[in-house]
């Protein structure tokens, strides 16, 4: 008996083992359950307290919503003044826009106008440039006769006239020189 008396505080031993393991156990998880419910407390009571901000935030637009509606209850009273006055004005900025549209349409009939008369100016322009150079033409084909014939030289002068020098005129002395100054004036006056 005597072993089983030791077999019995063995087990005793060992249930007393387990007991105490067991009681760690469930204070450690009662310490996890409370710091648990802790958690959520403090969660709750932060959750509490945006939400009463939120009140207070909601009760003070209320306020401004209310106060905006007194001020547009006195704006409507001033409405009717307001919309006649932007009438108004609204009318002479049309007006300012008709005369704006008239004035364009003048500017833009000048514009044509005036882009006619520079083509015109243009057309001018080119049959008076090619009568020049039919002109130039003829001069330098009458030049190169001359100088052909005549051994004409023309040389233009220090004082701006043009020296007109001719040889080969008299048969008997072909190389004496003959010339002239001309001298062209504003008023387009030629003096020799």
């Amino acid at each position: 008996m005597t072993r089983s008396m030791q077999q019995l505080e063995l087990e005793f031993q060992n249930l007393k083992v387990d007991i105490e393991d067991m009681g760690l156990q469930f204070e450690e998880q009662m310490k996890k359950e409370i710091a648990k419910v802790q958690q959520d407390a403090e969660l709750q009571f932060k959750f509490l307290a945006q939400k009463r901000s939120e009140v207070q935030q909601l009760k003070t637009e209320i306020q401004i919503i209310k106060q905006r509606g007194l001020e547009a209850e006195k704006e409507t009273v001033n409405s009717e003044e307001c919309v006649q006055q932007q009438k108004k004005e609204l009318a002479q900025k049309r007006a300012e826009i008709d005369a704006l549209l008239q004035e364009r349409e003048i500017n833009e009939q000048q514009l044509r106008h005036l882009r006619e008369r520079i083509e015109s100016k243009r057309s001018t322009l080119n049959v008076e440039k090619q009568k020049v150079n039919e002109k130039t033409d003829q001069i330098e084909r009458s030049t190169r006769m001359f100088k052909e014939f005549l051994s004409l030289d023309i040389i233009k002068t220090n004082s701006g006239h043009i020296q007109m020098i001719f040889t080969n005129i008299d048969p008997k002395e072909p190389k004496a020189k003959y010339c002239f100054k001309l001298a062209l004036h504003e008023d387009n006056v030629s003096k020799i």
